[in-house]
């Protein structure tokens, strides 16, 4: 009897140890507008550099002079990493271009393809798995 209660617990951490990395594997296509790419330039405010995704803020200039954060995600650290792509190429304060797929929800939220650094490099940094 102690045995199958051990197996139950077990059972039952294993199930709430995979729920956080499941639920964070969503797909691109249900948050994203996969159909078309916009660019958005702007001030980088800061950088997650983490898994699965690494997050970048940008401060993006309205016709009025204010800002608006646009907050945009791609590849996540060891992906990039492997790509040659650290964080020392995101630097606090740079203008950048990012080509990005919007939020389906109308958020300042983007998941990048492309990002164009000041010093005219062109880095994909967009997720590789089928989009669907």
């Amino acid at each position: 009897m102690i045995y199958f209660k051990s197996l139950v617990v077990a059972g039952i951490v294993t199930v709430l140890l995979c729920a956080g990395p499941l639920h964070a594997h969503h797909s691109v296509a249900a948050s994203y507008d996969t159909s078309q790419t916009i660019t958005v330039t702007g001030v980088v405010t800061s950088v997650e550099w983490r898994n699965p995704h690494v997050i970048l803020h940008l401060d993006v200039k309205n016709n009025d002079n204010s800002f608006t954060d646009w907050r945009m995600e791609m590849q996540g650290a060891n992906a990039l990493s492997a790509a040659g792509i650290d964080s020392g190429v995101l630097v606090l304060g740079d203008q950048i271009s990012a080509r990005v797929w919007t939020a389906r929800n109308g958020t300042k939220y983007g998941n990048v393809r492309n990002l164009l650094l000041p010093d005219g490099r062109n880095l994909d940094v967009g997720d590789r798995w089928p989009q669907g």
